[in-house]
């Protein structure tokens, strides 16, 4: 990562990883097999949430086993096919981490077409397929980034430039779990579906989060 950067606004990623393995070991009492269906290796981002994912499991639930770390290759054909290789070779499979929308995309449907609702699938990002799968119970939950306030947050960092004052050199924004239980509530609704048009009228400002 360069030093010459106005602001770095981002996703922690290694606690989104950490996230999703706390959930895991909840819904699994902290024992069984688990694996990951990753994005692609030495992308940055969801090698965060990776080793973020694995260091959890390691530290708070022993008794949990990362039997797998495959890779989707941005392709959602490819994760399915591999989530498919996973669940075959691992019959005893109790969860599975998928760390972003593509590898989600093609976990799920991996599961659907066997019918295994019995394996927990905690799923990263979101799209309007994967929050009806979680509706519908076969995602467990997602944990979601807020693209909005990445967007506000490095707009805020031009302007504070712009008016003469330094921005802070690195803001986090923000990552959280969502279960389908906490759809309907207001701060979630923001989130998944910002209403942006509220934020183009004039004299209107994004609420600080």
């Amino acid at each position: 990562m360069t030093d010459r950067r106005l602001a770095y606004v981002a996703t922690d990623n290694v606690e989104g990883g950490r996230l999703a393995a706390r959930r895991l070991g909840r819904l699994l009492g902290g024992k069984g097999k688990v694996a990951i269906m990753g994005f692609m290796p030495g992308s940055a981002s969801t090698m965060e949430r990776e080793e973020g994912f694995q260091d959890e499991v390691r530290k708070s639930f022993p008794a949990m086993r990362v039997v797998a770390l495959h890779f989707g290759m941005a392709d959602r054909a490819k994760a399915m096919a591999a989530t498919e290789n996973t669940l075959a070779a691992h019959v005893d499979l109790a969860g599975l981490f998928a760390d972003n929308e593509s590898s989600s995309s093609g976990a799920v449907q991996a599961l659907k077409a066997r019918g295994a609702r019995q394996v927990r699938l905690v799923a990263f990002d979101a799209s309007d397929q994967l929050i009806a799968d979680l509706r519908a119970g076969w995602i467990d939950s997602l944990v979601v980034q807020n693209p909005f306030r990445m967007g506000y947050e490095a707009t805020r960092a031009v302007i504070l430039k712009l008016a003469g004052q330094n921005p802070p050199d690195r803001v986090d924004s923000g990552v959280r779990l969502v279960t389908a239980s906490e759809l309907e509530s207001p701060d979630v609704r923001e989130l998944l579906f910002p209403n942006i048009e509220r934020y183009l009228s004039a004299g209107l400002e994004p609420r600080r989060r």
